[in-house]
């Protein structure tokens, strides 16, 4: 009861009150507290240069490969080549023909039956 009487009685402000309490219940930190906070900033800052890292050498690689195949230009062909690819072409015109000239003898056309020359 005393000191109920003695805060009753006290006529210091509710501020110096509050600081008193909060100074007699201050929690001391661990001695080692600095150490640790500068290790896990320590950390974190390694992890985003390694981060940084592999981002840009990505970017470098994907860059590198859509140069390299936008960049690739088709190689010349070759005399053979080019023949082989008309002679393709023209066997291609010329079965078109020749179904064109069958359509030509037809005789006679129902929708049963075709009778060709």
């Amino acid at each position: 009861m005393n000191s109920e009487q003695n805060n009753i009685n006290d006529t210091s402000s509710g501020e110096e009150k509050w600081l008193a309490y909060a100074h007699k219940n201050r929690i001391q930190a661990p001695e080692d507290f600095n150490q640790t906070i500068w290790n896990n900033v320590n950390k974190k800052n390694k992890r985003r240069r390694l981060n940084t890292l592999v981002y840009a050498a990505a970017a470098c690689i994907i860059i590198a490969v859509s140069i390299h195949s936008f960049s690739s230009r088709p190689q010349p062909q070759s005399y053979e080549e080019k023949l082989a690819l008309l002679l393709e072409a023209k066997s291609m015109t010329t079965t078109h023909n020749e179904t064109s000239q069958n359509k030509k003898d037809v005789i006679y056309e129902d929708e049963m039956i075709i009778i060709y020359n």
